[in-house]
């Protein structure tokens, strides 16, 4: 963490010197010279920069883990976006298949309902015919036939 201020970390506010010197160990504290560097040493600096070469690693550690994080929501962010826009896509092509299928199933249905209305109509239509006549010469059909299918409304049909 560098200082703001522009005094020696030692003598305090010099205007002669030029302030080129950091610590070499934390880079935390300026000094105007290597007399300067060295009294601040042993003056107590060296019991604080352990602590201060620590919180400068943590800070830089906890810089890192954020931007990791940071990333890591972006990558996140990302592949939710993708999903979502993926299941949507994949969700409006079920419901066309669904869609596809149930219009699919309602012509069947028509169809089947069709079909078995004729079938119904053959089934009574075909009960009023009278049996087709067997071509035989010395028969003549002069008789009254009656044709009474449980399901058709009974008719008489006269040949001659």
């Amino acid at each position: 963490m560098p200082l703001v201020d522009s005094k020696c970390s030692n003598c305090g506010p010099c205007a002669d010197h030029k302030f080129t010197l950091l610590c070499g160990r934390c880079g935390s504290v300026k000094y105007c010279s290597k007399v300067c560097q060295r009294a601040h040493w042993k003056g107590g600096h060296k019991e604080q920069c352990d602590k201060l070469v620590l919180q400068s690693a943590a800070a830089a550690h906890a810089k890192v883990v954020d931007e990791l994080a940071a990333r890591h929501a972006d990558d996140l962010a990302a592949q939710r976006t993708l999903l979502v826009s993926e299941a949507s896509a994949a969700s409006a092509k079920a419901a066309s298949r669904l869609n596809l299928v149930q219009e699919q199933s309602s012509k069947m249905m028509k169809e089947l309902q069709a079909i078995k209305h004729r079938e119904e109509e053959n089934k009574c239509v075909g009960s009023f015919l009278p049996p087709p006549p067997r071509v035989r010469p010395d028969v003549v059909f002069s008789k009254d036939i009656l044709l009474a299918p449980s399901d058709c409304v009974s008719l008489f049909v006269t040949l001659e």
